[in-house]
């Protein structure tokens, strides 16, 4: 018998077949975007800019629009305050989207990721008196690391894709060293 469009039924089962076959088998997709923002937004958007280091952190259950999430509070130890409004304590929290309790983890794409003893540069918006969380996302968090040229800004695993045409916070501060960096911010708050 001859499918509609002249494929006999045993082909055509077949296509249909191998395409199902490829869609089971393919990798989920593991990306996130978010709108690009630039340097002068992202440190509009944000309460605080620091250099600090992660020193702690505890991921646990909340409720977040009505439903139950993980969240991770890392505590940072603010060794600079670059720009913004002083956090007057040598050691803030800052909240995470995701982790792991128990046997259970979340995992939430595009969420900055802030790794224990690794020092980075951090956009912070105070979400009450004793919490913060990254600005934008993975666009406000930029881990440093040494070389040759000094201290250098990366941009941060998690960063989701950007979409946008404007020049954006993360293509201005990667790969730019610490005090570049720490100028362009000061000079974007005056």
């Amino acid at each position: 018998m001859l499918h509609p469009k002249g494929m006999e039924r045993r082909g055509f089962l077949s296509f249909l077949g191998t395409g199902a076959l490829g869609l089971l088998a393919s990798a989920p997709a593991g990306a996130s975007t978010a709108r690009a923002l630039t340097l002068a937004e992202l440190v509009g958007k944000s309460t605080s800019v620091l250099v600090g280091t992660a020193v702690a952190k505890r991921s646990s259950w909340t409720t977040i629009g009505g439903a139950k999430r993980i969240v991770t509070d890392t505590r940072l130890k603010v060794e600079e305050l670059v720009s913004g409004a002083d956090p007057s304590a040598t050691e803030i929290v800052v909240r995470t989207l995701g982790g792991v309790v128990g046997e259970v983890g979340q995992i939430v794409e595009g969420e900055a990721e802030l790794t224990i003893g690794e020092q980075g540069m951090t956009f912070v918006t105070q979400l009450d008196s004793a919490l913060y969380g990254v600005t934008a996302m993975g666009q406000g968090h930029y881990p440093i690391t040494a070389d040759a040229r000094g201290r250098i800004l990366r941009q941060n695993r998690q960063l989701p894709a950007l979409v946008g045409t404007k020049v954006t916070a993360v293509a201005t501060l990667r790969g730019r060293s610490l005090s570049d960096s720490l100028a362009l911010v000061r000079a974007v708050r005056r």
